[in-house]
C-alpha cells in the first residue's frame, strides 16, 4: 500500500471513529437518567439503579472521548504520511 493510500485509509478510519463517538454521545440511553424518576425503577433500590446508570453513562461518554483521542492520533499519522509523500515526490 502506498503512503498516500495508507493515509487515505487512516482518514477513513478517523471519520468512522468520530462518527461512532458521536453516536455514543447521542444514544437514546443517555436520556434514561433524565427521564426516569424513582417511581420508574422496580425493586427496593431505585437510587442504586440510578447511580449505576450514571456510572454506565459516564463510562459510555469516556469511551466516546477515547475514540476521539484515537481518531486524533490516526489523523496525525495520516498527516505525517502525507508530509513524507510530499518530500519524496
Amino acid at each position: 500500500m502506498s503512503t498516500s493510500a495508507h493515509a487515505t485509509r487512516l482518514r477513513q478510519r478517523v471519520d468512522d471513529l468520530r462518527r461512532f463517538a458521536e453516536q455514543l454521545d447521542h444514544t437514546p440511553a443517555a436520556d434514561v437518567d433524565r427521564l426516569a424518576g424513582d417511581d420508574t425503577w422496580r425493586g427496593r433500590r431505585p437510587a442504586l439503579c440510578r447511580f449505576v446508570l450514571r456510572i454506565n453513562l459516564a463510562q459510555l461518554h469516556a469511551a466516546a472521548d477515547d475514540l476521539r483521542w484515537q481518531a486524533l492520533l490516526l489523523e496525525q499519522q495520516a498527516d505525517q504520511l502525507d508530509a513524507l509523500a510530499a518530500l519524496a515526490s
